[in-house]
């Protein structure tokens, strides 16, 4: 079985290289939670939802961290997105992971969402 860095890792090169939805699915745990500030999902098929809408704008990503301890995974990294207005914005986020049997069972994601939601129009 895969280690759980490996298994974020490679969900990481689906979501951010590859805009690969469904082999990203794919690593998750059907009941995931994901946790943001701007979005929260509580199972694979929100989170796939998620992913539809928000793959289309991301345009790259440069990792600068990660770590690894027993069962949790930490990324450090920056996140490039285009705005409904076509302005390039800059997230700057760490990522927790847990996984637990080979699948992705919860992410949350640390970042401040101010540029992000005003660009989206989130409240």
């Amino acid at each position: 079985m895969k280690k759980p860095l490996e298994i974020v890792e490679e969900f990481m090169r689906l979501t951010n290289e590859d805009h690969d939805i469904e082999g990203a699915v794919e690593l998750m745990a059907d009941d995931i939670k994901f946790i943001g500030p701007a979005a929260q999902c509580n199972n694979r098929h929100e989170y796939r939802e998620l992913l539809e809408q928000f793959i289309p704008m991301h345009i790259g990503w440069k990792k600068h961290q990660a770590f690894e301890n027993g069962d949790e995974v930490c990324f450090i990294e920056d996140i490039y997105v285009f705005t409904p207005q076509e302005n390039k914005i800059t997230l700057e986020l760490s990522e927790w992971f847990k996984v637990s049997d080979g699948k992705i069972k919860k992410q949350k994601v640390y970042y401040d969402p101010t540029e992000f939601k005003a660009a989206f129009g989130i409240n």
